[in-house]
């Protein structure tokens, strides 16, 4: 019998995550998630999944992997990391994500320090020169369908066992491993869940790495512990995200301000009218019911979908006006708070009880208060035990049992909590005053034309760094006085910089690393590494392609640049990259090969040449006519077969070890090379396999000149 969608949940603070993956069995054949690739779209349901999990399990004894050990899981989100993750906590061992943009010299410091049995990575993560064994994770249901799926049955863990290590500084010599329990993860699912009332089956767009605890939390054990689907996508780009929206019925997404950013300037390209038009439209409807909101601007719910519910935030600030952009349009954004040590979620917006501006209420069964220095304190059943062999990082990141989040905020009289920076980045005047960057900041990027701001101490100032869009960099420093005219005199900018580079340095979930920005500004003073701020020329798409997989800036990119020699991009990014214009630009490039003395100018004139796929891709609907069909039938019994017959006879064996059709897909080949093969083939088959077959041709042979 399968439970009915939507009635399972994470019960109680005392159940642990082995529990939940068990009740989840009940779901059976409902549709777990769908991993969708450039042309395909892969549906695996919760039997499937569960099944390949047991087989994990048994292959993870198999490999010496007992209750306690710790496992590395490196590679992009998809089922086969699922698989690994539940595998894991079915065999009772550690499981230790790495994000996919860390570097292999941090793996190895990574592996050693928690002594991993196990690597479980993507053929596209580099080489770290591990001495453990390896899994590759796209072989990994190749190698399942070999082990039978006989899970151990000694695994029990209690709820303050760990079961994740999240390690979450990676530019330092010594990354610290937060303990992630059963209690933790299981205490916030619940909490979510009880703040956020989600009522009937949803399906969520996966849009974050599921390394990042956000996601696994918001984005795993939440729709796991409600029999919900997940929609996966193998490249994050906007036309995924296009055909995601257009084909799935999308209810919610977890995301980022970023991405939501993006999607903005996305819908305002598309528009006829500036941005500030745009703004002024959406304000004269403010005040409208959400429903009437929906009907008006219906082109942009048509595309997200008719049935989408909530843009849950997190991971950064939500600059107020971006929140209000998309509130406006009719959309419901819900902006919460946490921490990897919290579990992670802290605070969130309700549905019925959100705030311009605002993290949200905390959630029930935990504590959160401010302290006298104004930052955010927490305790309860969320918070994280410590750091992975680090007792003085522990201790020094709770006082009194509260775990210090290094966080500035204050509520307001409804509870609803304010965040203003972080405590190491706030700037104390010469008077002594309290500045908080992130008041500056939300000043600046209401102007049209600021893309962005970042507000540091650089220098003994309060220094403003913009980044702006190219036409409004002459009027930058206009904007920084009629900001000053809205701050406070403490808050004053005293001096600012327009951003030369395509975007801010930033982590893997899009925050603005600050202390490389002041870097940057020294280095820029200094001379070094300069690049001029504007009067550059613009960038083209092949180029930008090419930076974001070389991870340096655009800017610094020349078109007489090598790909191998001067940009460092290996075999495997080379291949990266051509399947990243192939689907971004719409290309056909499956017979060209990126070699490492290939310039970026050579790519963008050979990408010039190529025809879009779509010139390629217009498959014929008319074939597939029950008239063709009929047509096709009477051919071969009245014509092909007769002729063949003819010139040669063979015997049919072994019809009868044929399965059913429709348990397939089925692939026919034939064991050598001949011309007679394809009609062998049809000869051979029952009608019932013809009717579906689709016969492979190679089209250069049959469609090449003369």
């Amino acid at each position: 019998m399968t439970r009915e969608p939507n009635a399972t949940r994470i019960s109680s603070m005392e159940e642990t995550l082995y529990q939940q993956v068990q009740r989840c069995r009940e779901f059976g054949d409902r549709v777990f998630c769908y991993h969708r690739t450039a042309f395909r779209r892969f549906p695996w349901t919760y039997g499937q999944l569960l099944d390949h999990a047991d087989r994990m399990a048994t292959h993870l004894r198999q490999c010496g992997v007992e209750p306690g050990a710790r496992v590395l899981v490196w590679g992009p989100n998809g089922p086969e990391w699922i698989i690994t993750y539940l595998g894991c906590i079915l065999a009772g061992a550690v499981v230790v994500p790495l994000d996919v943009r860390q570097t292999g010299a941090f793996a190895l410091r990574v592996a050693d320090e928690t002594e991993a049995r196990l690597l479980v990575r993507s053929r596209l993560m580099p080489d770290a020169s591990l001495e453990l064994p390896q899994v590759v994770l796209e072989e990994l249901t190749f190698r399942l369908d070999a082990v039978e799926p006989h899970p151990p049955t000694d695994v029990s863990p209690r709820p303050d066992d760990v079961a994740v290590i999240m390690y979450t500084s990676g530019t330092t010599a010594h990354p610290k491993g937060v303990m992630v329990t059963h209690r933790n993860l299981a205490a916030n699912v619940t909490a979510v869940l009880d703040a956020i009332r989600l009522e009937g089956h949803y399906t969520f767009l996966s849009l974050l790495p599921l390394s990042h605890l956000y996601e696994q939390t918001g984005g795993l054990w939440v729709p796991l512990s409600r029999g919900d689907t997940i929609v996966y996508l193998q490249t994050v780009t906007p036309h995924a995200l296009e055909a995601a929206f257009r084909n799935e019925f999308i209810r919610a997404v977890l995301a980022v301000p970023r991405l939501l950013q993006l999607l903005k300037d996305g819908f305002l390209r598309k528009l006829p009218l500036s941005e500030s038009a745009v703004q002024r439209l959406l304000a004269s409807t403010e005040d409208l019911p959400l429903s009437v909101r929906k009907q008006l601007y219906f082109p942009i719910h048509r595309f997200i979908g008719w049935n989408f519910s909530y843009f849950i935030l997190g991971g950064a600030p939500l600059p107020p006006e971006l929140q209000q952009f998309w509130e406006r349009l009719g959309f419901v954004v819900l902006q919460g708070y946490g921490l990897t040590e919290t579990g992670p979620v802290i605070t969130v917006n309700r549905p019925n009880a959100r705030k311009l501006g605002s993290v949200g209420l905390p959630l029930p069964g935990l504590e959160m208060r401010i302290s006298e220095a104004g930052e955010v304190l927490t305790r309860g059943p969320h918070v994280t035990p410590g750091y992975y062999q680090r007792p003085e990082a522990t201790a020094e990141s709770f006082t009194d049992g509260w775990f210090r989040t290094g966080d500035l905020g204050r509520l307001d009289e409804d509870g609803f909590l304010f965040l203003q920076g972080r405590l190491k980045e706030l700037i104390v005047t010469d008077a002594g005053v309290n500045v908080y960057p992130i008041d500056i900041e939300q000043v600046l990027d209401s102007f049209d034309g600021v893309r962005e701001s970042c507000v540091v101490e650089f220098k003994g100032r309060i220094h403003a760094v913009l980044l702006m869009e190219e036409a409004a960099k002459e009027r930058a420093a206009e904007m920084v006085a009629q900001a000053n005219e809205r701050l406070d005199d403490a808050q004053r900018i005293q001096a600012f910089t327009v951003w030369w580079e395509e975007d801010y340095p930033r982590t893997t979930t899009l925050k603005v690393k600050k202390g490389e920005v002041v870097k940057k500004l020294e280095a820029r003073e200094q001379g070094v590494d300069v690049v001029a701020a504007s009067g550059a020329p613009a960038v083209d798409d092949i180029t930008l392609l090419v930076a974001r997989m070389a991870d340096i800036p655009a800017s610094h990119i020349k078109p007489e640049s090598r790909l191998g020699d001067d940009l460092g991009l290996s075999s495997i990014d080379r291949v990266e990259l051509l399947s990243l214009i192939e689907w971004e630009k719409r290309l056909d490039l499956g017979d060209v090969d990126l070699t490492p003395e290939m310039t970026v100018v050579e790519l963008r004139r050979l990408a010039e040449q190529r025809k879009p796929i779509s010139a390629y891709l217009r498959f014929p609907r008319w074939g597939r006519w029950r008239v063709v069909n009929w047509g096709r039938q009477l051919f071969q019994l009245l014509l092909l077969f007769p002729v063949f017959h003819f010139f040669t006879r063979f015997t049919i064996k072994g019809r009868e070890n044929l399965p059913p059709p429709d348990t397939g897909p089925y692939v026919f080949i034939a064991n050598h090379t001949s011309h007679a093969d394809t009609a062998a083939i049809l000869r051979a088959l029952p009608g019932h396999f013809r009717r579906r077959l689709a016969i492979a041709a190679w089209a250069e042979f049959f469609l090449r000149p003369g």
